[in-house]
Parts: C-alpha cells; structure tokens; sequence
C-alpha cells in the first residue's frame, strides 16, 4: 500500500486526515522504517505493510469509536509507537502517554514522538503493573489502548487502579478470542464488553486476519477494582 493509496481508503472509511496529519504520518512512516532496520519495533517481514498492517490498523479507533476531546490516554506497550503516536497525530487533542518496559525501545519511541511538535505526547519508560504506585497515575486516565501485548484479563489486572469512572479501554485483537473474553468476565463481574470486527472499505486485510477492536468499560456503582 502507497501513502496515497492509504489516504484514500481513510477518506473512503471516515478517517478524517487534515493535510498536516498527513504529512506527520509520512515522516512517522519513514522514522519507523529507519529505526526498524537497527532495532526490532516491529516485525521486519512486515515492513513493506507498514501503511496497511499498522498505521491504519492503528487508526481504526476512529472509525468504531469516538474519543472525547481533550482525553487523557494510555497506550500499553507501545514498542514502536503503535498505536498512540497515529492516533495522536491524527487526534492531536487529546493527551497521550506511550509505556514501554524496553528502554531501547521507548527511547526511540521518544523522539518519533518528538517529531511530532506535539507537546500532548509523551513517551515513558516503566512497566505499566507499576504505574499505579505512582500517585500521579491513579485514576487519571479516560482512555487505555493496547495493540497485541496481552490477555484481557491481564491488562485489567495491571490498570484496574489507573482507571477514571466510566473510562473505556479500547484493544485491538485477532482470532478467537472467546475464552480470552469469557476468563475477563468471569474475573471482573461488572466488566462490559463490545466487539467490533474490523471491516474496511477496499482493503480486506482486517477481514481476512479476523482483526477485531474490543471495547471495554465497568458498570460504574463503585470502583470498579472492588470485585
């Protein structure tokens, strides 16, 4: 896939791309391939899909759910930058934090980011299960992303105390994910779940990969860490 070709399948999908959007994409574009060939931020069988496989899989978000201005968010993992750093070009309102537990890894991440002239977009360094010893951290977050780095039931676990009420956390997903959901549920009782299979006009590659986005969110009564 060209960057015009991506272009156009986000304009066919409600992918709204302003023309500075555009650009900083391009140059992330380009940064990733650069870093990826001295340290593996993703697959480098992959990198001929860059555009495809991970920008816009990264952008689908916009697609099946809409952000509130201004949302503090957490992206999990964020090795590479993906998904948090197209989002926050694409969304530059919204205040993104990048955690990454490899220091190589979130150092690069750090100036991609910084690429960006966007001063809403950090990247940190820490192990996302130690966020919450922070009091800065503590149910501070209005939206938590996480692309391919572990089980629902997992993720709950490690940011069950970072959570605002009503907060959404939102992960991108592949394959048969049933039991993956019912462990979830069946640990958070109070634990909302939607799946949306991913399905783009002219590109079927998240149809064929069975990519899914899941949106997740407590009944709100009382914190929802009180089980």
């Amino acid at each position: 896939m060209t960057s015009e070709e991506f272009k156009i399948i986000c304009f066919k999908n409600n992918i709204h791309l302003t023309e500075i959007a555009f650009e900083k994409l391009q140059q992330y574009h380009n940064d990733l391939i650069y870093w990826n060939d001295k340290v593996n931020l993703i697959s480098r069988k992959d990198i001929t899909n860059l555009w495809e496989r991970h920008i816009l899989h990264a952008l689908t978000i916009i697609k099946y759910f809409e952000i509130k201005k201004n949302s503090n968010c957490l992206d999990i993992g964020s090795g590479g930058g993906i998904p948090g750093i197209p989002i926050s070009i694409v969304r530059p309102d919204l205040s993104m934090l990048l955690v990454d537990s490899i220091e190589k890894k979130i150092k690069i991440t750090e100036s991609m980011a910084d690429h960006t002239a966007n001063k809403k977009l950090r990247a940190v360094r820490t192990r996302v299960e130690e966020l919450h010893f922070n009091r800065k951290y503590r149910e501070q977050f209005d939206i938590f992303i996480s692309r391919a780095v572990a089980p629902v039931n997992q993720i709950l676990e490690w940011i069950q105390y970072l959570l605002k009420p009503h907060s959404k956390i939102i992960l991108y997903k592949g394959g048969n994910i049933d039991e993956e959901i019912k462990l979830a549920k069946n640990s958070f009782p109070k634990l909302k779940i939607k799946v949306h299979p991913i399905s783009l006009i002219d590109c079927d590659f998240f149809e064929k990969d069975d990519k899914k986005l899941l949106i997740c969110e407590f009944k709100y009564e009382e914190p929802c860490y009180k089980r």
